[in-house]
């Protein structure tokens, strides 16, 4: 009988656990899919493609997520059984509030497994496998814009035109080009512009599998350049074959970072290393150096928070219907903002060094677990 009511209890738990994190995946979704409309739009990509890239994303955002949702969903089932009276029904027919409590918890241990293993190696290669396709859009991607007898501007202070082209302008013929760059001269910027012409040109990729990046250089044939460089200068060199290189931070995108695609057992190796090996091994700069070793210790926090939420949200989910507490709701709502108040207070002090990381990290959820602790031993006093 008692392992019946465990499972109806996991049961009632289990629906607004799935609900609330597809939710709260799509929540976070929509942000990042906003960021990216402007590339999506205006690139040639399938719907397929599409559909990739919002899977990579998502699945990023599951230790997000997951949290929350358990979070929520906790204290929604146990006010519903306490509204109906469940509750004081499974007490008074001998369940202990452990009892009750085991099967919300199991969902939760078996949910915070998942996740630990989730991000021991899947979520790195998501995120990596997403830098791929942001990176096709925004450089090899973006260039499949080039049509022959039309101006091409994507690319941030280049004008390009080419009376023809082939696919992703790979082969360009009567080429126009007009570059407008701003150099740093002393203490202050000059602008200058360049105006090339050429038969013909080749555009050539050079992708590396470290940094999942592409150099893009553009080789121009038989043409000229006539250059304005201020102050009513200008001058005109003629050129059989001409490189242009056109720069990396010009397709430098914000939708990823270094540490999110590195396993667990790599970042687990920066830990032992300083900045300067970091910096060679990884190319690492200070940010980023910190960012991954933060990033090993959140994984771990991530895996933890949601045990630790579960047990929180069932002891409000029971006090807010008991006694003459205040609504769960806004003591869940207040809770989640002392935790994420602390949490990102602690790391920001950790970031300029005054504490170390793991006491950023796992403090707050040491502060989750008194409050739950708390809340628990005021059970049998409201039961």
């Amino acid at each position: 009988m008692k392992l019946l009511l465990q499972r109806y209890l996991a049961a009632q738990f289990i629906l607004p656990l799935v609900l609330s994190t597809i939710f709260f995946i799509c929540f976070l979704l929509t942000f990042e899919l906003f960021r990216m409309t402007e590339l999506l739009v205006t690139r040639d990509v399938s719907i397929w493609f599409i559909l990739k890239l919002v899977g990579n994303i998502a699945l990023t955002f599951i230790p997000l997520s997951l949290p929350i949702a358990v979070f929520f969903s906790t204290i929604y089932c146990l006010n519903r059984l306490s509204a109906d009276s469940e509750y004081i029904a499974m007490r008074a027919g001998g369940l202990t509030k452990f009892r009750i409590l085991f099967p919300f918890l199991l969902v939760a241990g078996l949910l915070s497994s998942s996740v630990y293993q989730l991000n021991q190696t899947v979520i790195p290669l998501s995120n990596k496998a997403f830098r791929q396709k942001i990176t096709y859009l925004t450089s090899s991607g973006l260039l499949a814009g080039i049509k022959e007898g039309q101006f091409f501007t994507a690319i941030p202070g280049i004008t390009l035109f080419a009376s023809r082209s082939t696919k992703y302008g790979r082969n360009l013929e009567e080429v126009f080009l007009h570059v407008k760059e701003n150099k740093r001269g002393g203490k202050s910027e000059q602008e200058s512009e360049r105006v090339i012409f050429a038969d013909r040109g080749e555009l050539l990729f050079e992708r590396s599998p470290e940094t999942l990046s592409e150099k893009l250089t553009l080789t121009l044939f038989d043409g000229n350049i006539v250059g304005l460089l201020g102050a009513g200068e200008v001058e005109k060199i003629l050129f059989q074959k001409y490189v242009f290189p056109i720069s990396q931070k010009q397709f430098e995108d914000q939708f990823s970072i270094k540490e999110t695609m590195l396993t667990s057992a790599q970042l687990q190796g920066v830990l032992t290393m300083t900045e300067d090996e970091a910096r060679k091994a990884y190319d690492f700069n200070k940010k980023e150096f910190f960012n991954a070793r933060y990033e090993y210790w959140n994984r771990k926090n991530g895996a933890l928070i949601c045990f630790i939420f579960c047990f929180l949200g069932f002891t409000l989910g029971v006090t807010g219907n008991r006694g003459k507490s205040k609504s769960s709701g806004f003591i869940g709502l207040l809770c989640l903002l002392i935790y994420y108040g602390l949490y990102f207070s602690l790391v920001s002090a950790a970031k300029k060094e005054v504490i170390p990381i793991p006491l950023a990290v796992f403090f707050p959820v040491t502060v989750m677990t008194g409050l739950g602790l708390w809340f628990y031993r005021k059970l049998d006093w409201q039961s």
